[in-house]
């Protein structure tokens, strides 16, 4: 076969095609998809006819470059399945802030009735801290509003779930800053997990509500 003899195609595929429309093929191999075009072989047209109007729609809606925070997790993500796995490193965090054994001072009217009961927990780990806002969220259960400061090297990207009484509560995705919200938790509930594929971390809970 001479440099630009056709190649023997029959019904190009997709990719074929998205090669020949963005001049990626060699000439021979050109040839032989415009042959396949011209002589509208079976589902060739409508394969190119979808392929131009992907091409016209991508043009319309440019990517955006995602934040550093997904990057890092996406790049993690390629690296781990080309990779061999490793599992997460675990740690346990250790209580450093605990606002319901602070002591205010009382005023002489006393707190508002109308204030809503909540404190505030603050967590070290080896790589990460954890701020968690505790605040009441029915019968015998609280809302648990947390923030995870990774550092630098460690993705922000935590998935955060909580053990309680009657087993593991619904997991829930933490956004790329590493705020993360768990309604619904019963007080009893005692530790809550912040993992991703890098750092596991294990925090010991105490959720009993303050007086108001």
């Amino acid at each position: 076969m001479t440099e630009h003899e056709p190649e023997q195609v029959s019904a190009p595929s997709m990719q074929d095609l998205l090669d020949w429309l963005e001049d990626r093929l060699e000439a021979g191999r050109r040839t032989a998809i415009e042959t396949a075009i011209a002589l509208g072989e079976p589902g060739t047209v409508e394969r190119l006819e979808w392929a131009q109007a992907f091409r016209r729609q991508a043009a319309l809606l440019p990517l955006v470059t995602p934040p550093p925070a997904l990057r890092r997790r996406l790049r993690q993500l390629a690296d781990r399945a080309v990779g061999e796995p490793r599992a997460p490193r675990q740690v346990v965090a250790r209580i450093t802030i605990d606002s319901r054994r602070v002591t205010r001072p009382v005023g002489v009217r006393g707190p508002h009735p109308a204030d809503p009961v909540h404190y505030q927990l603050v967590f070290e780990a080896d790589k990460a801290s954890v701020i968690i806002d505790v605040m009441p969220d029915g019968p015998g259960t609280v809302a648990l509003r947390g923030h995870v400061i990774a550092d630098p090297d460690t993705p922000s990207l935590f998935w955060a779930s909580v053990r309680t009484p009657s087993g593991i509560a619904v997991r829930r995705s933490g956004d790329e800053t590493g705020v993360f919200r768990l309604d619904h938790v019963p007080i009893e509930s005692d530790r809550l997990l912040v993992d991703n594929d890098v750092l596991a971390v294990s925090i010991p809970l105490d959720l009993a509500l303050p007086t108001p």
